[in-house]
C-alpha cells in the first residue's frame, strides 16, 4: 500500500478531500490511547527523510491509492526506517515507524526511537505523513524490527505480537528488476517498487487485519526525500 500518503499521500489527500474527510495532523496525546479524529492543523511544514519503507496492503496490485486514487476499502499495514529525518526543523534520525490503517476510518501508529525529543519529532512527523489516510486512533511506544531487502522484507512490531508482515518484489520485463513506479501522487513516496505481500498478521485490541498472500507490496529500498506535508 501500505502498512504512512499512507500520508501527505497525495493521491488519497484529493480523494479524501473531495469527500470531506480530514486530512490534517493534531497535536500529540497520550501514547496507546485512542483519540478523536484529526484536525487541521495549519499549513504543510517542511520534511526531508532518508531511509527505506515497505508496506502491504488489502488491494490486488498495485493499489492504487499512491497512483489515480484512494480504495475506500483498502486496509494495510507498513512501516520505515529513518537513517535520517527532519520535521519542522525537528530531528527524527534513527528512528522506525510502523503503523495500521483502515482508509478514511483509523490509524495506529508505532514508534521506535532512542529518546523520547525524537520519538516526539517522529510522531508528528507520522501523523502529518499518515494524515490523508484516516484519523490516527492510537499511537504506541513499541519495538519495529524490519529484516531483508531488496523487496524480500519482513516487519514485526513487538516481536510479531502486534504485527507480523512479509513480502517479496516482483520483478520487471528484464526478469531482474522489481517493477518501479515514479512521479506518484505520495508525497514521502514518489517513487515506490511492485512486490507482493507474502504474509500479514496484525492484531491490536480489537483491531485485526489479515492479508492472503498474493495482495499488493510496494517498497523502496533507498528512499530520499524531501518536500511539504
Amino acid at each position: 500500500m501500505k502498512r504512512a500518503q499512507l500520508l501527505s499521500v497525495g493521491a488519497a489527500v484529493l480523494a479524501m478531500a473531495a469527500s470531506g474527510l480530514s486530512v490534517g495532523a493534531q497535536p500529540a496525546k497520550d501514547a496507546g490511547k485512542k483519540e478523536a479524529a484529526a484536525q487541521p492543523s495549519g499549513q504543510p511544514k517542511e520534511f526531508s527523510v532518508d531511509g527505506y519503507y515497505v508496506e502491504a496492503c488489502s488491494c490486488r496490485p498495485p493499489c492504487p491509492c499512491e497512483l489515480t486514487g484512494a480504495n475506500m476499502s483498502c486496509e494495510g499495514v507498513g512501516a520505515y526506517s529513518f537513517e535520517k529525518g527532519k520535521y519542522d526543523g525537528e530531528d527524527f534520525s534513527g528512528t522506525r515507524m510502523a503503523y495500521s490503517l483502515h482508509i478514511g476510518k483509523e490509524v495506529h501508529l508505532y514508534l521506535d526511537a532512542p529518546d523520547a525529543k525524537k520519538r516526539a519529532a517522529l510522531e508528528k512527523f507520522s501523523r502529518a505523513a499518515l494524515a490523508a489516510f484516516g484519523p490516527v486512533k492510537g499511537v504506541h511506544q513499541a519495538k519495529v524490527e524490519i529484516s531483508g531487502k531488496d523487496g524480500a522484507y519482513t516487519v514485526k512490531v513487538d516481536g510479531g505480537k502486534v504485527m507480523t508482515c512479509t513480502t517479496a518484489p516482483v520483478l520487471g520485463g528484464d526478469h531482474k528488476t522489481p517493477i518501479k513506479h515514479e512521479n506518484t501522487l505520495d508525497a514521502v513516496n514518489p517513487v515506490m517498487y511492485q512486490g507482493l505481500c507474502e504474509s500479514c498478521v496484525y492484531i491490536q485490541d480489537d483491531n485485526k487485519i489479515t492479508l492472503e498472500k498474493g495482495r499488493n507490496a510496494y517498497f523502496n529500498q533507498h528512499m530520499k526525500t524531501n518536500g511539504k506535508v
